[in-house]
C-alpha cells in the first residue's frame, strides 16, 4: 500500500532507485537551468542551518588570511 502513494510508479522490477542517481539527476537539472539565468549578485543565504556554516566559512577565512575567500574569487572568475 505504501508503494502506492509514491509519487512515482515502482520500476519493473520492484527495486528502488538509488538516493545517490535520483541526487545527480537533480544536480544535473539544475545545472542545466541555470545556464539560461542570468548572472546575478551573490544574496545571504536564508536557510538558518546554511546560514551558520556559510558564517563558520567567513570566520575561518578571516582566521586564514583570506584564504578561502580568495580562492572563491578565482572560481568566480573562470567560470
Amino acid at each position: 500500500m505504501a508503494a502506492s502513494l509514491e509519487s512515482r510508479p515502482p520500476e519493473a522490477g520492484g527495486a528502488r532507485r538509488d538516493p545517490g542517481d535520483t541526487l545527480i539527476d537533480l544536480l544535473s537539472f539544475a545545472e542545466q537551468i541555470t545556464a539560461f539565468t542570468p548572472d546575478r549578485r551573490a544574496e545571504k543565504l536564508a536557510f538558518p542551518v546554511l546560514a551558520r556554516v556559510a558564517a563558520a566559512t567567513e570566520e575561518k577565512s578571516a582566521a586564514a588570511g583570506g584564504e578561502v575567500r580568495s580562492q572563491k574569487r578565482r572560481r568566480a572568475k573562470s567560470a
